[in-house]
């Protein structure tokens, strides 16, 4: 909700210095219990830290324009066995520079540090990028220009609150927090010179969903 966009103006900018008022409108239009006014103020803080942290990484941050929760599909190489032709995905924000270069941010919430993430997972995060910027290629955007980064977020205290309920069947499981934060030091990473100099995922990823 931070990063959408209605009658012209996006609500980072409707809503700056107006803490409460973000929270109220949260509140109206999410019905989750588990989001508390403290999580929501939580939210409203690192909104404005990570704006001010992508105008950072961006080259060109005079003009930006952002696209929360972009829905983008593609046609495979060749329709799978199972009759499937075409790759969606959504990107949790994408941001376009004043020079029409993209740049890809997803959030990956966490109860643990980055610093902890294990190297399958971090590799995961980069063939779902990857797979997002071959997509955006079919939209028009150079491979080249195309960068791509995750946004870290850990959870406080994130627990299972219904034990004996998901032990008897754990599909019922219910994970709260009381909760979120973030480091200062680590807010961004740019997985952009992994990602291109990683043969075998490319090599894969080639193989049904080419780049243009």
């Amino acid at each position: 909700m931070f990063f959408r966009k209605y009658d012209g103006a996006y609500n980072f900018e409707k809503f700056k210095n107006d803490r409460q008022g973000f929270i109220d409108m949260i509140k109206k239009y999410t019905e989750s219990d588990r989001l508390t006014d403290s999580i929501i103020g939580r939210i409203y803080d690192y909104g404005f830290v990570i704006l001010d942290k992508i105008k950072q990484v961006i080259p060109y941050p005079e003009k930006l324009d952002f696209y929360p929760e972009l829905k983008i599909s593609g046609d495979l190489a060749e329709p799978r066995e199972d009759g499937i032709k075409s790759l969606v995905g959504s990107i949790d924000l994408l941001v376009i520079d004043g020079e029409g270069n993209s740049y890809t941010f997803d959030f990956k919430t966490s109860p643990k540090e980055y610093s902890d993430y294990d190297s399958a997972k971090v590799r995961t995060f980069m063939y779902q990028l990857a797979t997002y910027n071959r997509l955006l290629q079919r939209f028009g955007f150079k491979d080249y220009e195309n960068k791509q980064y995750i946004l870290p977020i850990r959870f406080e205290n994130y627990r299972l609150s219904n034990r004996d309920e998901a032990i008897q069947n754990a599909e019922n499981a219910i994970f709260v927090y009381d909760n979120i934060a973030w480091d200062k030091d680590d807010l961004v990473r740019d997985l952009t010179p992994s990602i291109k100099s990683d043969d075998s995922l490319n090599g894969h990823l080639d193989s049904f969903l080419p780049r243009i």
